[in-house]
């Protein structure tokens, strides 16, 4: 177990008072616990994208703990020009469909919560149908277009990280989302 080191306040690191690239230059420097809440502060992000590529939760923890590994043995590489975090979610993607391609199974994504407000069995009955559609619709899409929608829909990435962290174009990602949004409005309307 790593445990932490103080930068000024320890609870400052914890908070988030400290920024990821401040906490990558101090392990850089040789203060290699404070990579732990650099794990802390981005695990649940990455699960939520490494689960959106990956059916099986024990291979989602097997990419999770890689994508630290991988991080921390070349965190020299990392030069600062795209956030920490997209860096980050970069090398997870990048393992993920490694797997998902040695694997060779279907891509399982996240349900996407519709969200209730107080309602009836009734109202929550149908959300969880229409829960089920979408999550059965955005399973047909193509890996391209699930990927793109996974980053941006679900994870809330800007068009330039969606785009780096898949290593295309802007406008490839336009492109894709695009499409994405009409096949899955295309196949909800026959339901």
């Amino acid at each position: 177990m790593i445990h932490t080191e103080r930068v000024g306040d320890n609870r400052s690191v914890m908070k988030g008072h400290v920024s990821d690239e401040e906490l990558v230059e101090h392990v850089k420097a040789g203060r290699a616990t404070l990579f732990e809440p650099l794990m802390e502060r981005h695990a649940d992000r990455l699960r939520r994208v490494v689960r959106s590529v990956l059916k099986d939760d024990a291979q989602v923890d097997d990419v999770l703990q890689e994508t630290f590994m991988r991080a921390f043995s070349h965190l020299e590489d990392f030069q600062g020009t795209a956030k920490f975090s997209s860096w980050l979610t970069r090398i997870a993607v990048n393992e993920a469909v490694w797997r998902r391609r040695r694997m060779v199974e279907h891509v399982d994504v996240q349900t996407v919560e519709l969200g209730t407000r107080e309602a009836g069995p009734e109202d929550v009955t149908a959300t969880k149908e229409m829960s089920a559609l979408l999550e059965r619709a955005v399973e047909q899409l193509p890996d391209v277009y699930k990927d793109v929608f996974m980053l941006r829909v679900v994870d809330g990435f800007s068009v330039a990280e969606t785009a780096w962290v898949l290593g295309v174009s802007e406008e490839a990602v336009r492109t894709r989302a695009f499409r994405a949004n009409e096949q899955l409005r295309s196949q909800l309307a026959h339901h």
